[in-house]
């Protein structure tokens, strides 16, 4: 078309309605121009190089419609013809708008308009490149349409020569549901009007439009599975009881039931089989990348089972086809079961490898399956029982089944002690076999265990396999034999007279046997008694008479008497030993009778003495012998012996020989005592308990009786104490006084058995010669200066008040510290005591205070330790309120709560309390006692309302005259006087 300068006018108008967005760069109007505008009408099989150029042959060019070959994706080539005439300029610039639909009603039609390029084969030599804006978006847009895009391009050109320039336009995705019947491609004026010359419009029916398709098919299946079981009964065990029974049985008969049971079909896997495929009805390759989701459910508001990512694939031109195939399992728990459903939904998102411009929108498909029932696995099976007998002499037999076969050619109803198999096949419902059994000795006095074996086998058609647990039959036959002792004796029981012999049973092979009989004989009855011990088990047995017991008529106490047998000992012994063993696993021996046949002994009794201690003793201690005295019934001495301790009984002898106690009457054993040692018990002791032993002889009934006597002593203890100062041994000049006490408590001072001192003469070791009981509770103490710290003692004995000792006894001297012991028989108790001087060490009490000074009246000639601490001060003295105290009389008087001027006692006044624990708590302080923080607090303050005002209730205390007993003062002194105690007492900190 020709373009004149009313071009200019118009855009100028478009402008100033504000139809168009931003201008496009001016440039001049064509002129001379002539304008041609030519889509490809390509044919239906022709296809683009991958890559490109997207251009057609030149015959497929026209300015018509472009026909039913174009598809979405499809990039769809144009072409600009610029015949430049004679009456054109001889070189102009100006510029054309190529415009695209892009958007109408909300549905794409192209989405790419591309720079147009030079076609060089096809234009004049002097044409050169257009210059081209970017694509830019027109709304509203051209010829109706909401949206257009489009470029400027602007051309520079000479006359009489023709340009040539190719562009293309991509078909949107989903550009086939574009509004209208065509979708247009214009060819404007600068201004983007039609007005002038006219417009340019080539069209492409939407119609035609192949859209890009995806689509895909699914199909689930869910296997399953017959399961069975297997399961067995029978007895729990055959006895075949006491072979040495007359009726005792050979054979038992025994049953085992094998059930199977067609149990229930298991569902299994839920296999889902997904095709996925693609259309690309484009003339170019596509790529496309699947996603595809699983939903359980029949839409995807149910569980997202899984989601696929399938691609990207390269779709040629044209293609339509299967891109993607794959199948899935899930647990029926998770996808659902037969006849459940699945939803299955799948978006293609494209990439334009050509233009390297992404393709918005996507593609999607849907489908939906039921869950279809599978193969089911496992219908039939094969049941197989197998047995086995185990024990010597133990053989079984199978009788005939009721069906099914016996494997490896057994015939049923043989004894064999091998293994038995039988088989059914083809099973395809529950069901159960019984065996009838019979199991044998090989012979009738036969004494064994065994176990006879049997297991179950399934064997389902494909492979599902099952057995019971071994079934365990015990079996068992045993033997259960008597023996009978038999004893004769001498007619020698008058009336009302009883002998009663006892007999011990034990076991070679069986240390925990045992087993008494007694016979009992009466005065004119039968002198030949048996009894019997049933219910043996097969060994070696030994039967002993163990004793004789006499009982006098009318009496219930009975008396040992001794009885011999005149027979040879070698060949009737005691014990006797009787032979019931198996042989070769028979029962040869099921009864067995011993004889023994009695007569009174004349020996004379006899006495022996045995001797045990506490600790035990070595042959080569010291105190290993102790000597003892047998005294007769007339209370003659009969024999001294000396026994070992602990080396079992002895008896006493004469000339050598044992004595035999030819008298009746009480005879006595008395121990001669050992320094040291405590006599703890005799026994046999007579009534009155006098550690004496004491036995009576009587004949006949004691006739070779031996009387025994045991002694026990217990030796006693000592105590040892290894002391040190700071971990050394070195005392230097120091000692210290160590007390063992017993009684001692926290309420009670005890008794003082032993008093010793520790120095550099004796190395700090003291070994205290009082002898302790063991078992008794003792105490180790130690006498503390103020300002020491010990190792050792737990508490100060009387430190607290009866009866409850919870009260701290005011009057106490916590020097001495205390810690409880006790010994065990002969040891010597070690203390390992440590001590530590001032400073940091314990604070002792007013108690202390005024009994370690040379003017206490106590008079234990204690050291002068106030007095020394006293002169320790600066001034040789400290002040008590306004007293300085600087003499003994002057501090034992305010330690004892007394007048310093007069001596009368003033301990219920508040200041004279409260000024004893204040000066205590000041000499504790000055020789070295640990303080904390309360106990400087208290110090300061006592000290404060003892030296007059202020504060306003503080008194002037001079040691003499009375002092408020009331209000404030007394009570601050009070409570101050409680402090300081529980300083001096180390109760205060948490350190002495």
């Amino acid at each position: 078309m020709f373009v004149s300068k009313r071009w200019k006018t118009t855009l100028g108008a478009v402008l100033a309605l504000g139809l168009l967005g931003t201008a496009p760069v001016q440039a001049a109007d064509p002129v001379g121009v002539q304008t041609t505008l030519e889509g490809c009408r390509k044919d239906a099989n022709f296809t683009f190089p991958d890559g490109g150029p997207f251009i057609c042959p030149d015959a497929d060019y026209t300015t018509g419609n472009l026909g039913k070959t174009w598809n979405e994706l499809d990039l769809v080539p144009y072409r600009i013809t610029l015949q430049a005439g004679n009456s054109a300029p001889a070189s102009q610039m100006y510029t054309l708008g190529v415009v695209l639909d892009n958007e109408d009603a909300g549905k794409p039609g192209y989405d790419i308009i591309s720079a147009p390029v030079l076609n060089v084969g096809k234009s004049s030599a002097s044409c050169a490149a257009a210059q081209s804006t970017p694509q830019t978006p027109k709304n509203p847009g051209i010829g109706g349409t909401d949206i257009s895009i489009y470029r400027l391009i602007t051309v520079t050109q000479a006359k009489n020569t023709t340009c040539v320039y190719d562009y293309y336009g991509r078909l949107a995705l989903g550009s086939h549901l574009f509004p209208g019947s065509s979708l247009h491609a214009n060819l404007l004026a600068e201004d983007l009007g039609t007005g002038g010359a006219g417009a340019r419009d080539v069209s492409i029916p939407v119609k035609e439009i192949e859209p890009q398709e995806i689509s895909k098919t699914m199909t689930a299946h869910q296997g399953a599975e017959q399961t069975w079981n297997i399961s067995k009964g029978t007895e729990d065990s055959l006895d075949f009881g006491n072979v040495c029974r007359s009726d005792a049985p050979t054979s038992l008969p025994v049953q085992i039931t094998v059930t199977w049971t067609k149990a229930e079909v298991i569902g299994g896997k839920v296999a889902v089989n997904i095709v996925l495929n693609a259309k690309n009805p484009a003339a170019r390759t596509i790529t496309v990348e699947l996603t595809d989701k699983l939903y359980k459910g029949s839409d995807n508001t149910g569980t997202l089972l899984d989601t696929y990512n399938e691609g990207p694939f390269d779709l040629a031109a044209g293609f339509n086809g299967m891109v993607a195939e794959f199948t899935v399992e899930f647990d029926a728990a998770t996808a659902g079961k037969v006849g459940d459903w699945l939803h299955n939904e799948v978006s293609g998102t494209y990439t334009d490898k050509a233009t390297g411009i992404p393709v918005p929108g996507t593609t999607t498909a849907v489908a939906n399956a039921q869950i279809q029932q599978g193969e089911v696995t496992n219908a039939s099976t094969t049941i197989k029982d197998v047995e086995e007998i185990d024990g010597m002499g133990l053989m079984y037999a199978v009788g005939v089944p009721s069906f099914g076969d016996f494997l490896d050619g057994y015939i049923a109803d043989t004894q064999t002690d091998g293994e038995v198999g039988w088989q059914t096949t083809g099973q395809t419902d529950s069901g159960s076999i019984t065996f009838d059994k019979m199991v044998y000795l090989d012979d009738p006095k036969r004494v064994t265990t065994g176990m006879l074996r049997d297991t179950a086998y399934l064997t389902a058609s494909d492979g599902f396999a099952a057995s019971t647990n071994e079934l365990q039959i015990p079996i068992a036959s045993s033997v259960m034999a008597k023996l009978m002792i038999e004893k004769s004796i001498p007619n020698f029981l008058d009336a009302g007279e009883k002998l009663e012999v006892t007999f011990h049973i034990t076991r070679a092979n069986d240390g925990s046997f045992s087993k008494t009989k007694v016979i009992t004989f009466t005065g004119g009855g039968a002198t030949t008694q048996s009894v019997t011990a049933w219910g043996l088990v097969p060994d070696t047995y030994y039967v002993e008479e163990v004793s004789s017991v006499f009982f006098a008529a009318g009496s219930d106490t009975g008396v040992p008497v001794g009885l011999a047998d005149p027979r040879d000992p070698a060949e009737y012994p005691n014990p006797r030993t009787v032979d019931l063993q198996l042989e070769d696993g028979i029962a040869t021996h099921c009864s067995a009778t011993v004889d023994f046949q009695n007569v009174p002994t004349t020996e004379p009794a006899k006495a022996q003495v045995q001797k045990t201690t506490e600790p035990v003793l070595e042959n080569s201690d010291d105190d290993y012998y102790w000597t003892f005295k047998l005294y007769g019934p007339d209370g003659g001495l009969l024999s001294m012996q000396d026994v070992g301790a602990g080396a079992g009984p002895s008896m006493f002898q004469t000339a050598g020989i044992d004595l035999l106690l030819t008298s009746e009457g009480t005879y006595t054993v008395v121990e001669t005592a050992k320094a040291g040692w405590d006599l703890v018990s005799a026994n046999p002791d007579s009534p009155i308990q006098d550690k004496v032993c004491d036995f009576v002889v009587d004949y006949p009934e004691d006739a070779g009786k031996v009387f025994s006597c045991s002694f026990l002593n217990r030796e006693r203890g000592k105590a040892q104490v290894l002391k040190t100062m700071n971990g050394l041994p070195d005392l230097g000049s120091y000692s210290f006084t160590f007390v063992l006490r017993q009684g001692a408590t926290t309420f009670s001072v005890g008794e003082t058995l032993e008093s010793m001192s520790a120095n550099a003469g004796n190395g700090g070791t003291l070994v205290f010669t009082q002898e302790l009981i063991p078992g008794q509770t003792y105490q180790i103490c130690e006498i503390m200066l103020p300002g020491w710290l010990s190792s050792f003692g737990t508490f100060v004995p009387n430190a607290f008040m009866p009866p409850d000792g919870v009260v701290i006894n005011p009057n106490i001297d916590n020097s001495i510290l205390c810690g409880d012991f006790e010994v065990g028989p002969g040891e010597t108790k070690v203390f390992n005591i440590d001590n530590t001087p001032p400073p940091g060490g314990r604070a002792l009490t007013i108690g202390f205070w005024r009994n370690w000074a040379s003017c206490a009246k106590s008079n234990g000639k204690q050291e002068p330790v106030l007095d020394q601490t006293l002169a320790s001060f600066a001034g040789g003295g400290v002040y008590i309120g306004n007293l300085f105290v600087d003499t003994c009389q002057e501090a034992v008087r305010i330690l004892s709560k007394q007048d310093v001027g007069s001596g009368k006692q003033k301990s219920s006044d508040p200041a004279f309390n409260m000024a004893a624990q204040l000066l205590a708590a000041k000499l504790n302080v000055q020789a070295g006692a640990g303080q904390c923080p309360n106990a400087v607090t208290a110090m300061v303050a006592g000290q404060a309302i003892l030296d007059g005002p202020p504060p306003s209730y503080a008194v002037n205390f001079t040691g003499m005259g009375d002092y408020p007993k009331k209000g404030q003062f007394a009570a601050e002194a009070n409570n101050l006087a409680t402090t300081l105690d529980q300083y001096n007492n180390n109760y205060l900190c948490t350190g002495p």
